[in-house]
């Protein structure tokens, strides 16, 4: 049924560009028509306790519609597609691309419906799983993005699941922003929340909330040998609602996530993590950061991980972004694992309609 209503979503949008097409006769901006092809191989070897073991490979498809409807608000329309090789169950995925945004300034805009989500507004990995830029890349809900001289923000609330007799509602929020302070230092900040409730339907039952409060610090330089370097530290808070399976475990716990990078050749960058928490948990980060573990009854309350990895970035064609990274995790004092990723990115866009309503 989701699929279904997706599509028929989609067509409902493309209905509305045609419509545009025809009819649009205003002077205000080209209407474009993007394609966003991405194909995708990420397997991680996970064998411990927190995160099991998955290989995601496939492709996708974002197709759309940016139609200006004024001089500060553009539509877009279309519909995404995912295609997935291999495994037991059906992971075909389809959406609708339907979007209204605001132009509020010429770097800050309001987004209302398809959210911009490039490598998950930048939450860190122990806030959300890295993996979700593949399962997860269309997104619907608010949005607020700015920039101005020296700082960048993004604050979103994603609506996953409506309020139904069926099942109840779920959506996630988030904050994240960068300023610059001087001589190479700035400060960050990383909210993040998950929801599940509603009480429409089941009035009286118990919500659940997490969160995730991230303040941090930064320190940008370009250094001999290494290249250009960053060094971030971010100190994590969080709160879930208790486990009423397991109400002797706390509810609120904090963490230390260090991230030092380095760019010593061109498209390329070492990174090494460090992580200490205790009693940390995010409802959509990366397991391997969280004291829960997969069995229900598994639980450790002090979690030491470490990461290295390596990330190469090079064009291939004119259009083609071609990227490899791998990655080794220590996992407390219990396994080494190991994991890799790669991912090629070919966007094209094209004016059907150029301002001034005469076709080219």
């Amino acid at each position: 049924m989701p699929n279904r209503m997706s599509r028929g979503a989609t067509l409902a949008a493309l209905v509305f560009v045609t419509f545009a097409i025809s009819a649009s006769g205003a002077d205000v901006g080209d209407i474009r028509w993007t394609n966003d092809v991405r194909f995708y191989g990420d397997n991680t070897e996970f064998g411990g306790p927190y995160r099991d073991g998955e290989t995601l490979l496939g492709g996708q498809l974002l197709s759309y519609f940016e139609v200006p409807v004024g001089e500060r608000i553009t539509v877009l329309a279309g519909g995404y597609a995912d295609v997935r090789s291999g495994g037991d169950d059906d992971p075909n995925d389809s959406e609708p691309i339907l979007s209204f945004r605001y132009r509020i300034s010429d770097r800050a805009k309001f987004i209302l419906g398809t959210l911009e989500t490039e490598r998950r507004h930048g939450l860190i990995d122990p806030i959300q799983v890295s993996t979700l830029e593949l399962t997860r890349p269309v997104e619907s809900g608010m949005q607020y993005v700015g920039a101005g001289n020296g700082w960048k923000v993004d604050g979103f609330i994603n609506w996953q699941r409506e309020n139904t007799p069926e099942h109840r509602e779920a959506f996630d929020y988030g904050f994240v922003g960068s300023w610059d302070v001087g001589a190479g230092f700035g400060a960050e900040a990383q909210i993040h929340g998950f929801h599940v409730g509603g009480q429409l339907y089941s009035a009286g039952e118990e919500v659940y909330n997490n969160v995730v409060i991230a303040p941090g610090l930064r320190w940008e330089r370009e250094l001999p040998v290494v290249g250009a370097s960053r060094l971030r530290a971010m100190y994590l808070l969080s709160k879930t609602t208790e486990d009423d399976a397991h109400p002797e475990r706390e509810t609120e716990g904090d963490a230390v996530w260090v991230e030092l990078s380095v760019r010593p050749w061109e498209r390329t960058r070492v990174f090494a993590v460090v992580f200490q928490g205790e009693d940390f948990f995010a409802a959509e980060g990366d397991p391997n950061y969280g004291s829960p573990g997969t069995e229900p009854d598994f639980y450790e309350r002090e979690r030491d991980y470490k990461e290295l990895g390596g990330e190469i970035s090079f064009p291939v064609e004119e259009r083609l972004t071609f990227t490899a990274e791998a990655r080794v995790h220590w996992i407390d004092d219990r396994s080494t694992e190991f994991s890799f990723r790669v991912y090629a990115r070919v966007p094209v866009s094209w004016v059907v309609r150029p301002a001034g309503g005469h076709r080219p």
